[in-house]
């Protein structure tokens, strides 16, 4: 699975998104293997993070990624979604 965000290039930025602390809101992971629902890249594909308000840190929960572009296909959200249920394996080429 590869897909650019803005700076987070998934195929190469494994170790910087599973297991690892947004900075909009700590007590969530980017990615959290097993766990889409708890997984605060998808909510920000999902531009459901302003669910969060009350909890995000410093400005706030953030925008919409990729931010500045029209939101991903529902597919591809889909796949992502898919990519973490399966435990976000580091499985690029």
């Amino acid at each position: 699975l590869q897909i650019f965000l803005g700076p987070l290039d998934l195929a190469g930025g494994h170790a910087a998104l599973v297991n690892r602390p947004s900075v909009q809101l700590p007590a969530m992971d980017l990615v959290e293997p097993g766990s889409p629902t708890t997984s605060w890249l998808l909510h920000k594909l999902d531009a459901t993070q302003g669910t969060f308000a009350g909890q995000c840190a410093g400005d706030g929960c953030g925008s919409t990624m990729p931010l500045g572009q029209p939101m991903l296909a529902p597919a591809e959200r889909d796949g992502l979604r898919a990519w973490v249920t399966n435990g976000a394996l580091n499985d690029c080429p």
